[in-house]
């Protein structure tokens, strides 16, 4: 008989220990965090030059916010807010001398994009577009900034003030409220942090944007530590 052959293991290999990665340098953080203002205000990648321009500025002790603003007032970005809302308000793409108009504003200091946004919902366009009553105006309001119907009552009351103080009038205080403020800010903290406000970031937000605009609010988020650690999150591996 035979004797049954006992096969012999084979040995399991020892796994090569993982090698941490090496941290960051402060030039990659900084890079990092350019890349992500790139992405966030213009939609983009930057070249080599646009990338080690703003890094090496950052590296030499100009602070972010200094940074955060460059972008937030390039005629790029600005561009693209004006075109935004052409789209939204007016539904409709922007005419090239309408853009060169409103960009030549903003360079004088003369408008904001809030500006811009207020006189495009007031314009006599926009009033065509929603029935050229003071009725279809103020109803038109309650849905395009506020994102819910309001009733008879209040249709009746802001119809009657555009009509006695006209519809920038109007626009502005709706603009201005905490409401529609809210609604502003929100897509904000998500777009930039990855996550809504706080009860406190946003009360915050409604008490600092009749001072600093909607342009202000998003160079203070982008400039903060939160979003300075979220881009290297995001883009350190780069």
């Amino acid at each position: 008989m035979t004797p049954k052959q006992t096969a012999t293991p084979t040995p399991t290999p020892t796994p090569t220990p993982t090698q941490p990665a090496p941290p960051l340098t402060l030039a990659a953080k900084y890079s990092a965090y350019v890349t992500a203002l790139a992405t966030d205000y213009l939609g983009r990648t930057q070249s080599a030059q646009e990338k080690a321009t703003f890094t090496n500025l950052l590296q030499t002790g100009t602070k972010r916010g200094v940074i955060a603003k460059a972008f937030a007032t390039s005629d790029e970005y600005r561009i693209i807010r004006i075109k935004a809302a052409y789209t939204t308000i007016l539904g409709r793409v922007a005419e090239p001398a309408g853009v060169s108009t409103w960009l030549a504003a903003m360079r004088a200091g003369q408008i904001t994009t809030d500006g811009i946004e207020i006189a495009l919902y007031a314009s006599q366009e926009y009033f065509q577009l929603h029935g050229s009553t003071n009725s279809g105006f103020a109803t038109s309001l309650y849905k395009s900034l506020l994102h819910r119907a309001g009733n008879s009552a209040e249709y009746d009351f802001w119809a009657s003030y555009a009509a006695k103080k006209g519809r920038t009038w109007v626009v502005k205080q709706f603009w201005a409220s905490a409401e529609t403020t809210g609604i502003r800010v929100v897509p904000m903290y998500q777009k930039y942090l990855g996550r809504v406000p706080t009860a406190a970031e946003l009360q915050q937000s409604i008490v600092d944007a009749p001072q600093v605009g909607d342009s202000g609010l998003r160079q203070s988020i982008t400039a903060g530590n939160e979003y300075f650690l979220r881009s290297i999150a995001r883009f350190g591996g780069r």
